[in-house]
């Protein structure tokens, strides 16, 4: 029971351990695939096999098992290699016995056609000329899949990948460099008698955007706010196509799509042009102010007219009065009571008018996040007036002696 027991724990921990290896090794027969694949496409066919090899070693599946013979097709017609032409033969026999439906078969029967009858040709004439056996050779190969990639190995000069060379056995040192990409640096140790693939990633260089404005602003580029202006750096983003917004509130919003490209500076103008809600909204402000004033310039005439009635009553009070003195006095009272009435009016039409002007100077706010989205066609505008048939509206605030109020007017 506990030998059992000892057995199931032991296998409870090597079962991640042999996953792990197999994803490894899946992962590795990967690179090496593609390593053979981009050396087919750059007529290397040796190295492409030596590349199919080791990816079957590590991975046998039929779809590389078809491209090693593929491969070994080719290379026996450059090399003339009696050995690839019978490894070719074999690989497309293996394969066939493998799918038996679908897959590349057709190809395969194909590469048998025309190889088995040079094979028997070669096999019926031992004193044809064909070369030697190859000997395996220690390559080192380095593939990228960034466009105009170029490396160079152990200090040589660079050249596009894929970088296919014939190495001594040891440690080797490959650059890469491409345009718009971080260089990168890998050291690799290549044994005797086989390939050793470095398939490298460059890292993008981002592109530098600086946005020039001579007020403070929001910025967002695709919908998210990246900072305020000005900017102490340039933004960096990556390479393409984006749309950048420039927002602050009472301003109409900028807004401008840009391309950029990896590690080039790009600079954008943006200008910023008042809307008309915070035209409209001082229009408000100034006719609130002009209503508070009027308020207070009536203010003033009740004040005066208070006063003389004052003066009326308190003459009364110190001695006799003149009888004309009591029409005047109920006048200045009258007086009084009016321009009052017209004072609460004016502050009333002033604190509303700056009241509506304070609301749409506050609500004057653009949302970069709506520009981002597509937009769709204004409405088509109102036909102008017809010739002889003028249209004209406006909205006036009036104030008067015992009455005040906005009118509203027009002509069509």
């Amino acid at each position: 029971m506990r030998r059992a027991l000892l057995a199931a724990g032991l296998a409870a921990l090597l079962l991640p351990a042999a996953a792990h290896a197999a994803d490894d090794a899946l992962g590795q027969a990967k690179m090496y695939f593609n390593a053979g694949a981009q050396a087919y496409d750059a007529g290397r066919f040796s190295a492409a096999v030596q590349a199919f090899q080791q990816a079957y070693a590590l991975a046998p599946r039929p779809a590389i098992l078809f491209s090693m013979a593929q491969a070994e097709r080719k290379a026996w017609y450059v090399d003339k290699h009696v050995d690839d032409l019978k490894h070719a033969i074999e690989h497309y026999h293996a394969y066939l016995s493998q799918v038996p439906t679908g897959g590349r078969r057709g190809d395969a029967a194909d590469g048998l056609a025309e190889l088995e009858p040079v094979a028997a040709r070669v096999t019926q004439e031992p004193t044809a000329p064909t070369a030697p056996a190859a000997e395996a050779k220690t390559r080192m190969m380095v593939t990228c899949a960034t466009a105009g990639a170029k490396a160079s190995l152990d200090g040589g000069p660079a050249t596009e990948v894929p970088l296919i060379d014939d190495v001594s056995a040891g440690k080797h040192h490959v650059h890469l460099s491409a345009d718009g990409y971080f260089d990168e640096d890998r050291d690799a140790i290549a044994a005797a008698g086989s390939l050793a693939a470095i398939d490298v990633v460059l890292r993008e260089k981002p592109a530098m955007l600086s946005i020039q404005l001579g007020t403070s602003a929001a910025i967002a580029v695709d919908g998210r706010p990246v900072g305020s202006s000005p900017l102490a750096r340039p933004l960096e983003l990556p390479a393409g196509t984006h749309l950048v917004t420039v927002t602050k509130n009472g301003y109409e919003a900028f807004s401008r799509e840009v391309t950029l490209e990896r590690g080039k500076p790009s600079t954008i103008t943006a200008s910023l042009h008042t809307t008309g809600q915070r035209k409209t909204a001082w229009v408000f402000f100034g006719a609130g102010g002009v209503g508070l004033l009027t308020g207070a310039a009536f203010t003033g005439a009740a004040f005066v007219e208070q006063s003389h009635a004052l003066d009326i009553r308190n003459a009364k009070n110190t001695a006799n009065i003149p009888a004309s003195d009591v029409p005047a006095y109920s006048s200045d009272v009258s007086a009084r009571d009016r321009w009052r009435t017209v004072s609460i009016a004016g502050y009333g039409a002033g604190v509303g008018l700056l009241a509506v002007g304070t609301f749409l100077w506050i609500f004057d706010s653009p949302n970069p996040q709506e520009l981002a989205l597509p937009q769709e066609p204004p409405p088509r505008p109102a036909p102008p007036p017809k010739k002889g048939e003028p249209m004209e509206m406006g909205l006036l605030p009036w104030i008067a002696p015992g009455s005040a109020g906005i009118s509203f007017g027009g002509r069509m």
